[in-house]
């Protein structure tokens, strides 16, 4: 996750937060993290900046722990993305399923209803 977020702020040092989303939870498996302490890009304490401003993630459920977070993370992975901010989204969503052989086949598609600390 430190690499990923890294990455984010090589490309776009002036985002402020990024989110962190659980393969396995649904929105459930989000946190918030926030960027604004960290020192600029590529200076030598950025590292070490980051895994603090992941053990201070904002989870979308107020009594997640960070152990069980990480855990959760180490066992079914996850990924870092832009958080985007604003008053008004929608929130386009799809499922697929992919065989075996690369096919890909469209199960559903919805709008999601966005909520909790973070909207």
């Amino acid at each position: 996750m430190v690499e990923a977020i890294v990455g984010v702020r090589a490309q776009k040092p002036a985002k402020e937060k990024l989110i962190a989303k659980l393969n396995q939870g649904g929105g459930l498996g989000n946190a918030t993290i926030h960027l604004d302490k960290l020192p600029p890009p590529g200076d030598f304490r950025e590292a070490a900046a980051t895994v603090e401003a992941l053990q201070n993630m904002q989870f979308e459920i107020p009594d997640v722990k960070y152990e069980a977070y990480l855990s959760q993370v180490i066992n079914d992975g996850a990924i870092v993305e832009e958080l985007i901010s604003g008053q008004h989204f929608t929130s386009p969503s799809v499922q697929l399923r992919i065989s075996l052989f690369g096919e890909v086949e469209m199960l559903s598609t919805h709008d999601q209803i966005l909520g909790g600390p973070t909207g």
